[in-house]
């Protein structure tokens, strides 16, 4: 827990801090027979999906996943002000926000540039989510617009083809994108 909260000291929202490590007594006060990876963003939904399915698609064992969604205050630099520990995180306090503190164990990674790699693959996934997580209204509305178009002004097509496409769209902007 100390060495998540060292990592979550600083983090500007918006922007994931995140680190692997191969934890050592000396160096850590703690060990792991394992790579510990530890992620500190904004919450958001698809979090631990993606990064379970990101560490897959490299071949790597997720050995046990620990997502605590923490409420804390932070200030305009992004340093960490307190954290809300009795907070509800889907109603957090004024001037505070919910965020994902992932703790995952992963099969050891001792080659440097695996981790580096590992480090990079992880944090674009991150921002991936962020996209599609900012985009998905975007999306729903562009749906149900295009669905209208297509009840208003129908293309050259069969009509059943056409109606097909409307409901087929207005069905994903219902909450059916993943």
């Amino acid at each position: 827990v100390r060495s998540h909260l060292h990592l979550a000291k600083d983090r500007m929202p918006g922007r994931p801090a995140v680190r692997l490590l191969n934890p050592t007594g000396p160096e850590d006060g703690w060990t792991r027979e394992a790579t510990v990876v530890q992620v500190v963003t904004d919450d958001m939904p698809y979090l631990v999906d993606s990064v379970a399915a990101e560490f897959a698609r490299d071949g790597v064992q997720v050995q046990r996943i620990v997502h605590p969604i923490v409420v804390v205050s932070r200030d305009l630099t992004g340093e960490l002000l307190e954290v809300h520990p009795d907070a509800d995180p889907a109603d957090p306090p004024a001037n505070s926000a919910a965020e994902s503190w992932m703790y995952i164990e992963i099969d050891l990674v001792t080659d440097p540039n695996r981790a580096r790699e590992l480090d990079n693959r992880l944090s674009s996934v991150l921002g991936d989510v962020r996209e599609v997580v900012e985009d998905t209204d975007k999306m729903a509305e562009t749906a149900r617009r295009l669905a209208d178009e297509l009840d208003e002004k129908p293309p050259g097509l069969a009509v059943g083809e056409v109606a097909e496409g409307a409901r087929l769209l207005r069905w994903l902007a219902d909450g059916h994108f993943t």
